[in-house]
């Protein structure tokens, strides 16, 4: 087993990030001891008026009869920074008439026993009141000690019970009482002439009716939904110190997967992969991301990950066909739905939001071999061994004489001590940070806001990162219950910046026995290599080359929304987007780079610039009605009709063959020069009906019907009809449900069609490129550059879902638990032609073949324990996911794909790729089987298609070996809060998942003897006959090809995140002006405990963040 728990860069570990944690656990843990303290200084002041200061600095309520307050008399005190319980204590020494107790938060007072008979307390008579007592107790009969019970026109007067649940209480005359209690519901008693009662509490828990559900054009509770679906409210989203927001939304609902990327780590500049409910579409253009629904219009999954997390109020996933088909076309790869936060009401306040992270890299997964064992793997590969061949007796013993040398040129280095540890040079630990700044309040009938954002995160690789900035003003004007104008118009720009030291994937292959620099301290350029007569070439010294490569954007927004509400029943919401972006981005490679090396002088450098311009509006006009029939019948519909362009234009310039010193200016002046442009113009219209009928809350009925046309499809097929209909019932609405141990119980299905069209817009048309190269008669000409199908049509998703949910034990627990079929029709594929059909690329797209997802989603959420009187409690949540996809027909163009990606790469291999092969998961892993290796010989031995024992490979015994998908994947959800207190971590696990060990294939056995490589090399291959071995002959240079001898099946456990949150009091920073004074401190992916040992972060490293976070209300 691989546990990870990080590594030091160079020789010496980081004793700043044992220092972090330390620190970081010691505030963890001293926070909760800080306690509330009181200050105070009055002269001869009545004791109602003292108990007001206190209210003021402490967080406190008191309970008691208030004409005993108004009888005592004046007091003087004078306290400095004391607690509550020195405060009573001066209190009951300078009086004779009241005493005073603190209890569960409340200061309570009561008259003494030996108090001065001439107190003018009037006692209960018939026209002064009446005394009350009873029993509190919770739904099992437990008597509730702490109960607040006080009268409802003097909140005043009243009294908490004692440990048995008791209470005495006298009451002005028909006045009625109210009992409360932290974690219960609250009860309203009218006693009449009743003196004496039982009262039972029900535990207060969120019913299934508050949740809320945005889905882009409504807003529906959740127990009126008939399909799965998930709300992420602003509460949960402050929580988390992460600016990534797909990594807090995979923490908070396993349903949305991030594909784990070996490649890209934790490179900021590259958006993950993310799916919901499993891959729908296969192929090098299919795309499975969701579709983004922002403030009601369309966004790129860019624009989500670009934006600032303080301006979200809420997260919609919307994931059944019942709640994704009011998107039709788009909409079937789930929908996203992000709701901006509103202007709040009231006078104006001033929130200032910090959040700085320290990026530490980690390279946990990485055990190179060091200097003296990297020679000790060449001698025993062979590389100063001259082999057999043809070569006559004495150019043999030259070669090997030059073999030798160079084998104690390198001996020397490492007697010396160089053992460079290169995995350390093109990383750093960069310290980022994200500032927002938010205005609102509002005036009358307006409602404004104002905010700003900077966030600038650095990457671990020298040089990278990303910065984002951003501007936006929401404005809202209400007429109640008639109109409603908003506005908001927002500005975003971003910068994304790419690392000069190139793939990390370099780094790991350079031998430890090279120095860095020379003796003079200048960077070595390259380092010739005897044993192959080439050349090596130091990654430092091309990072310090001219160099530019990065990207820029800047987006405008204007989203107004209009609501008129007319008649009694009627509705009519209206959106307008005007959205305008520029692009842009640069690169610049200096002609001294090691790839120039083999071309003319007049090739070497290039520079590219690319700019384009987006324009893209959109409108929504929205009909509703809804109205209550009588007491048990309600309906709701909806009429929508959607317009959307999109109006992409690019210009891109190229620019080759430059001097190492020249500027820009010069190149473009001087170099040779190629541009190319593109136009791409995408228009959608929809119309949408829905319905919903609701009878007495129990039956929920749910029909909905749409219309599109897009031109992204062919011109015989622009139009495609999608539906969905919907069934939920409440049990827990029925008279017959009375469950001690179930609260709410809600069963819900559905079933329909939609679509998905994230696919190029030039697979529908035929396209042609101007080529001045291949002008006729002073006339520019064209080359064919791409087929288009005419005929193309939507992928078809046919959905079924089923699922329950519920609360039970008396609110303690819930959970939940969906089953979803998906069958994906139609899919989009690039199909390959004869040469002879004259085609561009030989290839066309076609609709073809059919995919089937099966799976369920699980939550269970439990209540560990509670404790009222001292604000305390715990909970805990745990998911479990699964997904199955699958091929369930393939035409034979599919088949003949198989072929098409048998194509060797660059290092003589086949890639893993896409099989296609009925009946088996489009997520699989294709190759040869594998017995393993010979004792005897040191070479592998496979079986063949017809099961025969053979040491040769052969494509035409590939079959499937492996399956991507885990057996079972979810996340583990601890919270543990003390007043103002909360401590969270989220862990991620994923079970059964098959795995194509690149590290034992690419790094060890087919790594090439002169690059650095993994210590397994030296160790685990084989080197002599009887040897038991994993890993193929250690002198064997040849190609090892696709083989399930590299499958292996993992489970793993990360910790995901781990956050603290603390709320200071308000009475200590009232001082200050402030409102609300919150501290952060979290971490992201601490660590993660694998059973399979493989590199990661190939081409950028993975790292592990430490955050702080602040946020000041004014």
């Amino acid at each position: 087993m691989n546990i990870a728990f990080g590594r030091s860069i160079g020789k010496k570990r980081h004793r700043s990030h044992r220092l972090l944690l330390t620190i970081f656990f010691l505030v963890l843990f001293s926070l909760p001891s800080i306690a509330q303290t009181i200050s105070l200084r009055m002269q001869n002041a009545p004791i109602q008026r003292i108990l007001q200061q206190i209210r003021k600095q402490v967080k406190i309520d008191f309970i008691g009869d208030m004409q005993l307050l108004q009888q005592a008399p004046p007091l003087s005190i004078s306290v400095n920074q004391v607690d509550i319980a020195h405060v009573l204590l001066e209190l009951n020494n300078k009086q004779d008439m009241l005493v005073f107790s603190f209890y569960n938060n409340t200061i309570l007072f009561q008259q003494k026993k030996n108090s001065p008979s001439n107190s003018k307390v009037p006692g209960p008579t018939a026209t002064a009141g009446y005394s009350i007592s009873g029993l509190v107790t919770d739904s099992a009969g437990r008597p509730l000690q702490g109960a607040s019970v006080r009268t409802i026109a003097s909140p005043y007067i009243g009294t908490t019970t004692n440990s048995h649940g008791a209470f005495t209480l006298h009451l002005p005359a028909q006045d009625n009482f109210r009992v409360s209690m932290l974690g219960y519901e609250a009860q309203i008693i009218s006693p009449g002439s009743q003196q004496q009662f039982r009262i039972t509490l029900r535990t207060q828990h969120q019913l299934i009716s508050e949740v809320k559900v945005n889905t882009g054009f409504t807003e529906r509770s959740l127990q009126s939904m008939t399909g799965a679906s998930r709300t992420i409210g602003r509460k949960e989203l402050e929580q988390f110190n992460n600016s990534n927001i797909f990594s807090v939304l995979q923490s908070l609902d396993p349903a949305v997967h991030l594909d784990p990327n070996i490649f890209s780590g934790s490179n900021p500049n590259v958006i993950p992969e993310i799916t919901i409910r499993g891959t729908n579409n296969v192929g090098e253009y299919a795309v499975n991301s969701p579709l983004v629904i922002l403030d009601g219009f369309e966004v790129s999954l860019e624009r989500l990950y670009d934006m600032d997390v303080n301006r979200i109020q809420s997260i919609s996933l919307l994931k059944d066909v019942s709640s994704t088909v009011l998107y039709g076309s788009r909409g079937g790869n789930g929908v996203i739905v992000v709701e901006t936060r509103l202007p709040k009401l009231g006078r104006p306040s001033l929130t200032y939001d910090l959040r700085s992270s320290l990026t530490a890299v980690d390279l946990a997964d990485y055990h190179l071999m060091d200097a003296k064992a990297k020679l000790a793997y060449e001698k025993l590969a062979g590389l100063y061994t001259v082999p057999p061949g043809p070569l006559p007796p004495d150019k043999e013993n030259e070669e090997q004489s030059r073999l030798d040398q160079s084998y104690t040129s390198r001996q020397a280095a490492v007697l010396r001590g160089v053992d460079t540890y290169w995995l350390a040079q093109p990383v750093q630990t960069p310290l980022s940070g994200n500032h927002s700044l938010r205005l609102e309040g509002s005036k009358s009938r307006f409602r404004y806001s104002l905010e700003g954002y900077l966030n600038e995160t650095k990457g671990v690789m020298k040089a990278s990162g990303r910065k984002r900035g951003g501007v936006s003003l929401d404005l809202i004007y209400r007429l109640p219950g008639t109109f409603l104008l908003r506005n908001k118009t927002s500005y975003l720009s971003t910068k994304a910046s790419y690392s000069p030291y190139g793939l990390f994937s370099t780094y790991p292959k350079m031998n430890p026995y090279q120095p860095l620099r020379d003796a003079t301290g200048a960077l070595i350029a390259e380092y010739p290599d005897e044993t192959r007569d080439n050349v090596k070439f130091n990654p430092l010294y091309e990072a310090s080359l001219p160099y530019r490569d990065d990207e820029y954007s800047k987006t405008l927004t204007n989203n107004l929304f209009l609501e008129w509400q007319f008649g009694r029943f009627y509705t009519l919401r209206s959106t307008l987007v005007l959205e305008k972006s520029r692009t842009s981005a640069y690169n610049l490679s200096s002609p001294l780079l090691s790839r120039f090396r083999k071309l003319t002088a007049n090739s070497r450098g290039e520079y590219v610039e690319v700019a384009g311009r987006d324009f893209n509006y959109s409108t929504i006009v929205n009909l509703n009605y809804a109205r209550q029939l009588g007491e048990h019948h309600a309906f709701s519909g909806n009429m929508i009709g959607e317009l959307k362009s999109a109006d992409f234009k690019q210009h891109l310039h190229q620019w080759v063959g430059f001097a190492p010193d020249a500027r820009v200016k010069a190149i473009q002046d001087s170099s040779m020069h190629s541009n190319s442009y593109s136009n791409i113009v995408n228009r959608l219209a929809g119309l949408l009906f829905t319905g919903s009928y609701h009878y007495r809350k129990k039956y929920i009925l749910d029909l909905s019907y749409r219309l599109d046309g897009s031109s992204k499809f062919g011109a015989n097929t622009r139009y495609g009809t999608f539906w969905s209909a919907g069934i939920g019932y409440n049990i827990h609405q029925e008279d017959f449900f009375r469950s001690d141990f179930f609260q709410e119980l809600r069963f819900f299905a559905n079933t329909g069609t939609n679509g998905t069209d994230a696919f190029l817009a030039n697979m529908t048309l035929s396209s042609y490129v101007q080529s001045p190269q291949n002008s006729y008669f002073k006339e520019i000409g064209l080359n064919y550059h791409n087929e288009g199908n005419p005929d193309l049509q939507w992928p078809q998703i046919r959905s079924w879902s089923a699922g329950i949910a519920g609360k039970f034990w008396q609110g303690r627990g819930n959970f939940s638990f969906a089953f979803y079929r998906k069958v994906t029709d139609k899919m989009i594929s690039l199909i390959s032609v004869a040469p002879s059909l004259g085609l561009p690329n030989n290839a066309y797209f076609e609709n073809m073949g059919k995919v089937r997802n099966i799976g369920f989603e699980s939550a269970i959420s439990l209540k560990l324990f509670e404790n009222p009187s001292k604000n305390m409690n715990a909970y805990i949540t745990l998911t479990a996911n699964r997904n199955r996809s699958k091929l369930i027909d393939i035409a034979d163009a599919l088949r003949q794909l198989n072929a098409t990606n048998m194509v060797l790469d660059q290092d003589g291999t086949y890639q893993q790729t896409v099989f296609y092969e009925q009946g088996k998961s489009i997520k699989n892993l294709k190759g040869v089987r594998s017995l393993g290796i010979d004792p005897a010989s040191g070479k592998e031995i496979f079986l063949d298609r017809n099961g025969a024992i053979t040491d040769q490979w052969n494509s035409r015994d590939l079959t499937v070996i492996g399956n991507l998908e885990p057996q079972l994947f979810g996340n583990l959800h601890t919270v543990f809060n003390y007043k103002s207190l909360s401590i969270q971590a989220y862990f991620s696990y994923r079970l059964g998942n098959d795995i194509y060990n690149r590290t034992l294939i690419d790094r060890i056995e087919n790594n090439d003897p002169g690059m650095n490589t993994d210590l397994e090399a030296l160790q685990n291959r084989w080197q002599k006959p009887g040897d038991l071995a994993r890993l193929k002959d250690i002198k064997n240079q040849q190609k090892t090809l696709l083989s399930s001898r590299f499958v292996q099946t993992e489970h793993s456990l990360a910790l995901s995140t781990c956050m603290l949150n603390y709320d200071l009091p308000k009475q200590w920073i009232e001082k200050w002006k402030l409102q609300r004074l919150r501290l952060n401190l979290s971490t992201n992916d601490l660590f993660r405990i694998s059973t399979v040992r493989m590199e990661r972060g190939l081409d950028y490293p993975f790292a592990r963040t430490f955050n702080m976070g602040l946020t000041a209300q004014f």
